[in-house]
């Protein structure tokens, strides 16, 4: 396995946020195209058309959630508690709005909030592994010119 990392303006290597940059990145490609696939497949379905549209959306932005807060902060570390509570902010509204108007929750509701919520709770353990490691190595060694 390689042993280079990206280090912060301070000099210091951190493999943590290098594999959690990448995670979420992985993540958000693959969130987005499930999510949108299922909104592409519910347009029949306006309600659950837009939510699945909505819950979509969210996994491309902590991007601009991490500026802010490393903004706000004035840090060069991940933001990573502050990213994944806005985004379950983003989810409960959205929830919270589909049981106050219909008086239960959808399908792509609870689909959505799944999907979301479990790519959370799985950030620990995948980044984690060595096998994640090595995949994001992997990626990171497409990136140069031979």
């Amino acid at each position: 396995m390689l042993t280079i990392l990206p280090s912060d303006p301070t000099g210091q290597t951190s493999g943590f946020q290098y594999f959690s940059l990448e995670y979420l990145s992985i993540s958000a490609v693959i969130l987005f195209g499930v999510l949108f696939t299922l909104a592409i497949r519910h347009v029949r379905n306006p309600d659950n058309h837009r939510r699945y549209i909505l819950f979509a959306i969210i996994p491309l932005l902590p991007p601009g959630i991490n500026r802010l807060y490393m903004a706000l902060l004035d840090t060069f570390t991940l933001p990573l508690l502050w990213t994944y509570l806005t985004m379950d902010l983003l989810v409960a509204a959205i929830v919270i709005h589909d049981w106050r108007t219909r008086g239960a929750l959808t399908s792509a509701s609870i689909t959505g909030t799944v999907l979301i919520v479990g790519t959370q709770l799985l950030h620990v353990p995948i980044t984690g592994s060595e096998s994640f490691a090595d995949f994001c190595m992997f990626l990171g060694s497409l990136s140069g010119y031979r």
